[in-house]
């Protein structure tokens, strides 16, 4: 069939693409018609073909399309066209199903367009297409080859048709139009558009050359798909279509009578013979026949008397092997009866998807299994042995043939300490004979321990005036009567699991026998730690050995989380005199001790907070269960700008884990003003090989340190005098630092107390983050006012703070206060010995000798003392050429070159006391050439324990000439030069000394300063301040 199909979808393929320049509209002529396999659908196209006059394709033709959903065309034909092959393309109606066909199809016919009155298509006028073809060359005309071919076509189906097809359509209601539905409903039953196409094909090359249908597979398709045809399913599905179209479909029934179609069918062998009760076998065989089936076929097989004879259940055909007999055989059965030979019935049916095989009838056999029993007596099996605490057994008796006298058996048994029968005997007769008759037997207890004891169940021979049955002797029954005296033990279950509360479970122990004498066992727990029995042991006597002994136990706490635990109460091997109890073993019991203890940790509150003051807390922590390992716990600081843990870690072990535990945390200083602040002590798990507490994490626990931080000022002075002698070092000064440091800039105003008596070097002051603990220097200069009112006293004010730090906003410094020494008060000391001398001015002017008071010798030499204010004391020593002045030993040694004056300020932490200095040297300024300044010699050990800290504010203002280069050297271990360039010094030099190990040098130390000039200036002059104590 697959080559059929191929040629056909060549076919089609061919003809579809047959279209070309060559078709055009039709010019003349029109013939209706209607093409149909079932109805083509509207619009399906078509074409009209020219033949040759040997009805081969000429080429010319016009194309066609179906009108309405019957089918209907109009063919029509050019001017030279006279025979033509119409066909038409497209899905059709489906009259099995009732739905649109799963593809399209194509159906053509022969027309005669000049004497053909009606051009219609269908399956018949397809299929005998190539038949009329060939009949026509062969020269029969074409309107009788064409009536031959449809009437060969429809003896292929069983029909007798002389009609022409080309006139025939489906909805003809009367006369052919049944046998054509009927054919157009086989080649579509079961099908798709495609195989039914390729089976329409096969047919029609099959007719072709004979007109009769050889081939044999060809056959049975027809007959196979018309046995399947659903009569009324075609008819209903035509008239619910096309009924309101004017479609009337034709009665079915009496054309389907013609067409060879077959129904289901079994061929079904007789039994070939008789099986025997001694397993002979006999058998028969079944086939389906006529018609292959479309799905598996089951053959059920049942029996009138399963006792007789055993089959198989069913069997199984497929639409492979269907047409295959299967042998099925029948094997006798012995029902050890005298029964004869007994008949009995065997009744197949089938099942099956296919509705045409399911549930018929197949047919029933009759089997005899031939009787092999003689007259006898049939005693069944034992249902088992009977025991002493009541167990009973049964067999059953029978006779094997029907007696012609009643059969009377006795029954006894032969030990009646061990067992008894019942009933006493067993009567058969001709009705009953085949019955079985049930005997009973039952243990009797003997209250020993004697173990299982043999008994036999004797049948005595029968009595009957039956000779075939007098006389015959029954077979005994032998069995054993179970003791249940046995040596043994009961052990109950438990009562409960025990637990670390002391819970008690308890469980009985009994005997199952009595002992000949005493039975003890011990009793111990294979875990004392978890669970200890009341009793050290049982003794069971003759007396109480049937009296359950219960057994206490009590569970133990170990203080440790080691979950519930599984231990075993052992019962020992009995020890007896009574050999059947010596040596046996109970089984021990097991139980479950609950834990109560569970691994974790108690934390303390802390008892306080801590602050940045140092202050300190703590807090214990003790575990909650014995550990079975060591337990270490690690603490440690959240933020260690807050606290501090002092104990780095607690350990436990199975000794101290009851105790609690203290650990100490002390608050920190971060000397930030932040408030108060939590942190957390943070204890880490636990190292331990305890599973149970290194799982755990304790809790952290939260401390709160006290912020001891205030936002403020420092104010304070290295000098609170200022004096009204501005060419004599008239500065004081304030200096104010930050208490903390600030989070934003902190701004702050300053300004004079009285305008009139003292003025600032600056009038606003900015600390940062960076700079806050530096302090600041205000430079306080004292205003001459010519008046002479005595020391003023006045301040150096502030105003509120401004910041963006909250703590730092607002606040207002305590201000300075600043005295101004007046230059026209005069005093006069006791002697110049009282002097303290802190600043040295070395002049290039002298003073007028007018001014000098003279206060007598030091050192034996002549000094004079002018007074300064409130005490303080300028020393004058002049040339002993100058100013009417002797030279003065030991002060100035050689040519003076101006005077030096010596001024002493009041206050301060440290004066440097009288006889400082010991050596003043001068020589000739000559122009042009270097001339040195009197070198200083100062003891350091005069300074006492303030030393000196540092040497400030060398400075030189020369006037006209400009300096071409200053040096200042100082010696004390090694040198150090500072040097400058034309014109006035700019800078400000510090020179610290220290000996390194914050003491200060004890030695001397000079210091010269070294003018160098082009030309000699009177007005030159120099001054050196020499500070010490502090660094302001």
């Amino acid at each position: 069939m697959k080559p059929q199909k191929l040629t056909l979808f060549l076919l089609v393929a061919l003809l579809l693409s047959s279209c070309g320049d060559s078709f055009k509209t039709a010019k003349t002529g029109v013939i209706p018609g209607v093409f149909q396999k079932g109805p083509y659908q509207i619009g399906s196209p078509g074409k009209v073909i020219c033949l040759t006059d040997t009805l081969g394709d000429e080429g010319n033709g016009v194309y066609i399309e179906t009108t309405d959903s019957l089918g209907s065309v109009n063919v029509s034909w050019g001017d030279t066209c006279g025979r033509a092959r119409v066909e038409v393309y497209g899905t059709y109606f489906d009259e099995n199903t009732g739905k649109l066909s799963d593809g399209p199809m194509l159906i053509k016919n022969l027309v005669d367009l000049y004497s053909d009155s009606q051009a219609n298509g269908n399956i018949v006028t397809h299929m005998g297409y190539e038949r009329a073809r060939s009949l026509f060359r062969g020269g029969m005309p074409l309107a009788q080859a064409r009536i031959q071919a449809t009437k060969e076509v429809f003896a292929a189906f069983g029909f007798s048709v002389s009609a022409d097809a080309n006139q025939m359509a489906l909805s003809d209601a009367t006369g052919d139009g049944a046998a054509l539905m009927l054919v157009s409903a086989t080649i579509i039953e079961g099908r798709t558009a495609l195989e039914a196409a390729g089976l329409a094909y096969a047919i029609g090359e099959d007719l072709k050359e004979d007109g009769s249908l050889d081939s044999a597979t060809l056959n049975a398709n027809i007959s196979q798909s018309a046995s399947r045809l659903n009569l009324a399913d075609i008819q209903n599905n035509m008239a619910n279509h096309f009924g309101a179209q004017g479609f009337t479909s034709p009665d079915l029934t009496v054309a389907m009578a013609q067409m060879p179609h077959k129904a289901p069918a079994f061929s079904l062998s007789s039994i070939s013979g008789s099986t025997t009760e001694s397993g002979d076998k006999t058998s028969f065989q079944v086939v389906l026949k006529d018609l292959r089936p479309q799905s598996d076929v089951t053959l059920n097989f049942s029996q009138s008397d399963s006792t007789e004879g055993s089959l198989v259940a069913s069997t199984l055909f497929t639409p492979n092997n269907w047409n295959s007999a299967q042998t099925i055989e029948i094997t006798g059965l012995d029902d050890s009866l005298t029964d004869g030979d007994q008949t009995y019935e065997i009744t197949i049916t089938s099942s099956s998807a296919d509705p045409l095989y399911n549930n018929l009838q197949v047919g029933v056999l009759k089997v005899t299994n031939k009787d092999n029993e003689s007259a006898g007596v049939l005693v069944g099996a034992l249902s088992g042995d009977v025991s002493e605490s009541g167990l009973s057994s049964t067999f059953s008796v029978k006779l094997t043939s029907p007696p012609s006298a009643p059969v009377t058996f006795k029954l006894s048994s032969n030990d009646l300490t061990e067992a008894t029968v019942n009933p006493a005997q067993l009567v058969f007769t001709d009705t009953n004979w085949n019955g079985l008759q049930t005997v009973t037997v039952s243990g009797v207890n003997d209250n020993f321990q004697d173990g299982p004891q043999s008994v036999t169940i004797l049948l005595a021979p029968a009595a009957s005036s039956d000779p075939t049955y007098n006389g015959l002797d029954p077979r005994d029954i032998t069995l054993k009567n179970l003791d249940d005296d046995s040596a043994g033990f009961v052990v109950g279950q438990p009562s409960r699991d025990t637990s670390e509360n002391r819970a008690i479970a308890s469980f009985p122990v009994s005997l199952t026998a009595q002992p000949d004498a005493d039975v003890t066992i011990k009793v111990v727990s294979d875990n004392k730690n978890e669970g200890e029995p009341s009793l050290a042991k049982l003794t069971f006597t003759p007396d109480n050995w049937a009296t359950a002994q219960t057994i206490t136990v009590i569970g133990q706490d170990d203080d440790m989380d080691d979950g519930d635990v599984t231990y075993h109460i052992l019962l020992g091997k009995a020890v007896s005199d009574d050999g059947s109890y010596q040596g046996l073993d109970p089984i021990d019991v097991t139980l479950k001790n609950i834990d109560n203890d569970r691994s974790g940790f108690t934390l303390t509150a802390p008892l306080g907070a801590v602050s940045e003051a140092g202050t300190s807390t703590t807090f214990t922590i003790v575990l909650n269960s014995k550990p079975t390992a060591d337990v270490m716990i690690a603490a440690a600081s959240s933020d260690l700008s807050e606290g501090r843990v002092d104990t780095g870690a607690v350990f436990f072990s199975q000794t101290n884990w009851s105790t609690p535990q203290t650990l100490r945390v002390t608050g920190l200083n971060d000397g930030i003003i932040d408030g108060n602040q939590s942190f957390q002590v943070i204890l880490a798990n636990p190292v331990s090989n305890d599973g149970s507490y290194a799982a755990l994490t304790p809790n952290q626990v939260t401390l709160v340190n006290t912020d001891d931080d205030t936002a403020g000022f420092v104010v304070t002075s290295w000098d609170t005098q200022a004096s009204e002698f501005a060419d004599r070092g008239n500065a004081a000064n304030a200096k104010i630092r930050l208490t903390k440091p600030p989070q934003a800039n902190v701004n702050l105003a300053v300004w004079s107390g009285n305008s009139s008596e003292i003025s600032l070097s600056r009038s606003q002051l900015t600390f940062t983050p960076a700079n806050w603990d530096l302090y600041q220097d205000i430079f306080v200069a004292g205003v001459d006012d010519g008046v002479f009112d005595g020391t003023r006293n006045t301040q150096v004010l502030f105003g509120a703070s401004s910041s963006s730090d909250p703590n730092y906003h607002g606040l207002t410094p305590a201000s300075q206060s600043i005295s101004v020494l007046d230059e026209g008060v005069i005093n006069s000391p006791s002697s110049c010995d009282q002097l303290w001398y802190r600043q040295v001015y070395v002049r290039g002017q002298g003073i007028p000798a007018s001014s000098d008071i003279p206060i007598g010798a030091l050192g034996g030499n002549t000094a004079s003392c002018r007074m300064d204010y409130s005490g303080g004391w300028t020393l004058v020593m002049h040339g002993s050429y100058y100013a009417g002045f002797a030279g003065v030993t030991g002060w100035l040694q050689g040519p003076a070159l101006d005077p030096g004056i010596l001024r002493s300020e009041s206050g301060g932490a440290a004066k440097f006391p009288d006889g400082w200095i010991r050596d003043v040297q001068a020589v000739p300024n000559v122009p042009g050439q270097g001339a040195t300044v009197p070198e200083l010699l100062i003891d350091c050990a005069k300074f006492g324990s303030g030393g000196i800290a540092h040497i400030k504010n060398y400075w030189f203002d020369l006037g006209n000439p400009k300096v071409s280069c200053v040096d200042f050297s100082v010696n004390y271990g090694a040198w150090v030069s500072h040097s400058c360039s034309n014109g006035v010094w700019s800078g400000v030099d510090n020179y610290s000394y220290s000996t390194g190990n914050g003491t200060y040098p004890t030695g001397a130390f000079r210091l010269t300063p070294t003018l160098y000039v082009s030309a000699w200036e009177t007005t030159q002059w120099c001054s050196v301040y020499v500070r010490n104590g502090w660094r302001p």
